[in-house]
């Protein structure tokens, strides 16, 4: 998974836990539901307008969604944030005693 299908998954997650329905966030963030739904299941692109609107709208702070999908993505290809962030390269695989 990448970081901008982790940030679509991120952002439905976000939705659902306030029990928001994609209309709701669609009216908040002047956008359609059938957009919603596309940006939700990776069908459609992101733009970074609609982005910080969605985040507007779901009443979140942008890089806290963003630092969640970094974590998610980060999660599918098995290594932490912190560590990737701190080397700028994955993790070394040290060689068993």
């Amino acid at each position: 998974m990448d970081r901008t299908e982790a940030l679509s998954h991120v952002l439905k997650r976000i939705r659902e836990d306030k029990e928001l329905t994609q209309l709701v966030v669609a009216g908040l963030a002047k956008m359609s539901a059938a957009s919603v739904g596309n940006i939700e299941t990776h069908r459609k692109g992101l733009r970074i307008s609609t982005f910080f609107d969605l985040c507007d709208a779901l009443g979140v702070r942008a890089s806290d969604v963003l630092r969640q999908a970094e974590d998610e993505a980060a999660q599918h290809r098995g290594r932490s944030r912190p560590q990737k962030a701190r080397t700028g390269r994955p993790p070394s695989k040290k060689p068993a005693p």
